[in-house]
């Protein structure tokens, strides 16, 4: 299964500050690409991220194409790189909610849930 973020900003603050800190979610990406599903639901997740919608804000949006897409959001943000890692984490439980909400059969799950933690924890180790 692919995962695909991708961003909807309003500012071009928060525009620069999600180019900054996309790098980081390359690992996530690459580990839910290489981890296999034995009974797959949908082919891919798309995720968009944005600061028109308040922090916390998730939905699913429709899709027939076997995608389970949803939009969460970021609320405002007008910061520089001096707040990138508090954005990023903002980032990362916005789509660690969204895998979450994502329907997978319960070995899938936990399989999943596996890779999350184990991902996040690479991800913030020292911070």
């Amino acid at each position: 299964m692919h995962l695909s973020i991708g961003i909807a900003s309003e500012t071009r603050a928060f525009g620069k500050a999600m180019r900054r800190i996309r790098p980081g979610f390359d690992a996530l990406v690459a580990s839910f690409a290489a981890q296999p599903l034995a009974h797959p639901i949908h082919e891919f997740l798309l995720v968009g991220l944005t600061n028109s919608q308040p922090l916390g804000f998730l939905e699913e949006a429709p899709n027939r194409d076997g995608a389970f897409q949803v939009l969460c959001g970021l609320g405002p943000w007008e910061h520089g790189p001096e707040r990138d890692a508090e954005l990023r984490r903002m980032a990362w439980d916005a789509v660690r909610r969204s895998i979450e909400a994502c329907p997978f059969s319960a070995p899938d799950r936990a399989a999943v849930a596996h890779l999350l933690v184990d991902e996040e924890r690479r991800a913030f180790a020292g911070t």
